[in-house]
Order: C-alpha cells, then structure tokens, then sequence
C-alpha cells in the first residue's frame, strides 16, 4: 500500500501510520499550504481555490496547522471531498490541541499519516521533514500567505527539488503574510497564481468562464 509518489523523493519515510481512508494516497491531490496567521484575504483565497479543485474532482493535501492550513481541509471536507493531513508528530497526537474537531474529521471522512511513531510530540524539527511528504504527495503546491520565512517556502523548495508545479498568490506589498508568497514570484520559483484559469490551463481541466480570482 506504500505510495509510488513517496517513492521517488528524496529521503522516502520508512513507514507510514495512517487512520482513515488510505486509498486517498493515489487520489490527485494538490498542497495548499499557508500562514497560520492568515489575513482575512488569505481565507478567502483558500476557500475559492479548495472549491475549485473540488469541482474538477482534486482533493487537498496541507498539515493541520492552524490559519491557511485548516481552513482548506475544513472547506474541502464541508462539500464532501477528499483530503490527506499530514501530521509533524505522533498519528495519536492532536495538536494544535484546539483542532481536536478538525482532527477528527479527517480521519472519519479523510485520511491523516505521520511518519512518526505513535507519542512522538510536535517537536519545531518534525515539520521541516513532515513538509516533504506534503509536497511528495501533491500534483501542484499553491502557497497562499507566507512570511518571508517559513514552512510554506520550505514546502515549495522542496517540490521545485521533486518537479512539482509551484503557485504563489500575490498579495499585498505592504503585508508581512505576503512578503514569502511575493518573493517565490519574484525569484521564479513559482508561477503567480491571479486567476484560477492559470491553474487549469496548466494541466487541461475543464475551465469555467465564472473561476476567476482577481486580486
């Protein structure tokens, strides 16, 4: 049941604990990944974008992290699609602990894996490597809100390094939650992501004349 796309990347995790749903490991997935101090922007951003990928049957991949990240799992989940968390700590450990709802959730109707062993805490090192799996297990990476540093870009550095697509949305230039989305776009590292038919363009999905997102 080991996952071909996980095969391929750099430093493949050993073992995968999982509850849920663990056919969503072949589903198409693309990784919406974020600040966890998002802006109002970013929850609009992330809600269009996950309802978009749900009308051309695309799931989500992010990290259960507060901000950016459980507001595309929780949208994707509230019109009945698929999504995978990927979790930075044991597959036993809730955290943040007020996401215990979101949690549940996924593992009911999703599916959630850790490479972790069960009881491992969410130590600052396990996200950096948690993020590969991310960006291993998605089609495309779509950076909403980042910091100029972060685990965002770390994600999107990585899937450049597994020849994933990379999207960036622009934001505002005065806002420090879209200096990391502004730079990738700036640097080329990733596509400016400021409409939707950008998206589909890119890998033939049916394009529909009202998917449009301005910023």
């Amino acid at each position: 049941l080991y996952p071909e796309k996980l095969k391929n990347i750099a430093n493949p995790p050993y073992v995968i604990f999982y509850k849920g749903d663990i056919s969503l490991l072949d589903y198409n997935m693309v990784a919406i990944v974020g600040s966890r101090k998002n802006t109002n922007y970013g929850e609009q951003v992330t809600k269009f974008i996950t309802s978009e990928l749900y009308n051309i049957s695309y799931g989500v991949v992010s990290g259960v992290a507060a901000g950016i990240d459980s507001i595309a799992h929780r949208e994707i989940l509230s019109m009945g699609g698929k999504t995978i968390g990927v979790l930075g700590c044991g597959i036993d450990i809730i955290y943040p602990r007020f996401n215990r709802y979101l949690y549940d959730k996924i593992s009911e109707k999703g599916l959630l894996i850790s490479e972790f062993l069960p009881g491992t805490k969410p130590m600052a090192y396990n996200f950096p490597r948690r993020n590969r799996i991310i960006a291993g297990l998605s089609k495309g990476i779509i950076v909403v809100e980042s910091k100029d540093r972060g685990g965002s870009l770390i994600t999107a550095d990585l899937a450049l390094e597994y020849n994933r697509d990379v999207y960036a949305v622009p934001g505002d230039i005065f806002s420090e939650y879209s200096k990391g989305c502004n730079s990738l776009i700036r640097d080329a590292k990733a596509k400016s992501l400021s409409n939707i038919k950008e998206l589909l363009e890119d890998y033939n999905w049916e394009i529909k004349e009202e998917a449009k997102l301005k910023v």
